[in-house]
């Protein structure tokens, strides 16, 4: 009686998972994957990984892991392109009139590409609605345009690389700043949206390249260090000789005698004979010191002393050798 009680419990609940997919509407197709990406879709409580192909539905969940890349095409032609360890919600898609779309970026880099026909709109003075993307800091609108959304930890930063748009904190959702293609815009955790700043070519080849797919990358890479060609070799065509001219009859032919070819030089190749180099040893010059020490007598005995020995103080500014000599006798 429990099982049948469990079971009875869980049919309802298998039957509203089926429904809730059933009624979930298709938004777009993945067209491409690296090398796993997976899906939560609405209803259910684990992610299921997902090939090339296979439909989004509004309410999905996908995620790429640390070195995974995803695309996803919408039905409206706008692509959305993930880099690696990015989370993204398709949180609502329209298709009637608004022809807009919402997507909640939890975690990492988005490039979303609207289609052009974005920009005309037959309802004059009036800008067409907007592709948004919400973060946590942010709501980031994109219209007919090519830009870049970062979550980077409680900062978003949106980068423009062509169309328009606009960004805010919806915390102060009264200082809305605009955006145009080479701006980029931060929105930190509790601020309003800073003001739009130029950016930089490197900044948005680097948030380009972490979304691109690793094969466009590649290609890229390949396009730019690409050697260029070597220009083509003209080859010099030898003029022709002159046709002789037809002789008439009594006429002498006079034949001019070819000029001689120029003479070939001839080169004369000379060995020179082997010869074995003695190494030369330098002779360095020994210095001699010619200048002879300072020598200082500081002390002498009395001039009269009953004293058989006397004593002398000397002092030099070197090494020496002190001689002397005693009423005419030899020099000690």
């Amino acid at each position: 009686m429990k099982s049948l009680a469990k079971l009875s419990l869980l049919v309802p609940i298998f039957v509203c998972l089926l429904i809730s997919q059933a009624m979930a509407k298709k938004v777009g197709n993945i067209t491409y994957i690296e090398p796993l990406v997976d899906v939560l879709h609405s209803g259910e409580v684990s992610f299921t990984p997902v090939s090339k192909g296979d439909p989004i539905l509004e309410k999905d969940i996908a995620r790429t892991k640390r070195n995974g890349k995803a695309r996803i095409e919408l039905e409206d032609g706008t692509i959305l392109s993930l880099a690696p360890f990015t989370r993204l919600d398709m949180e609502e898609y329209l298709r009637e009139v608004k022809r807009t779309g919402v997507i909640k970026l939890s975690r990492g880099k988005v490039r979303v590409i609207t289609p052009h026909r974005r920009r005309i709109i037959p309802i004059a003075f009036r800008k067409p609605p907007a592709f948004e993307v919400h973060t946590l800091t942010a709501v980031v609108g994109i219209r007919g345009s090519d830009a870049c959304v970062v979550v980077d930890n409680n900062m978003t930063v949106a980068v423009f690389i062509e169309g328009e748009g606009y960004a805010y904190n919806p915390q102060f959702p009264d200082i809305k700043q605009e955006i145009t293609g080479g701006e980029m815009v931060c929105i930190p955790m509790g601020t309003p949206a800073l003001p739009p700043t130029p950016a930089s070519e490197s900044q948005i080849a680097m948030y380009v390249e972490d979304t691109a797919p690793t094969e466009e990358a590649e290609e890229a890479e390949e396009v730019a260090e690409a050697p260029e060609e070597a220009p083509a070799e003209v080859e010099e065509v030898a003029e022709a000789p002159p046709a002789e001219p037809e002789m008439g009859a009594g006429e002498m032919a006079i034949v001019e005698a070819p000029e001689a070819p120029p003479e070939t030089p001839v080169t004369v190749e000379v060995t020179p004979e082997t010869t074995t180099l003695l190494p030369v040893t330098e002779t360095e010059e020994e210095a001699i010191d010619t200048t002879p020490p300072t020598i200082t007598l500081t002390s002498t005995p009395p001039s009269v002393t009953n004293s058989t020995e006397v004593t002398f103080d000397f002092e030099a500014d070197e090494p020496a050798t002190f001689s002397y000599s005693l009423d005419g006798s030899p020099w000690t």
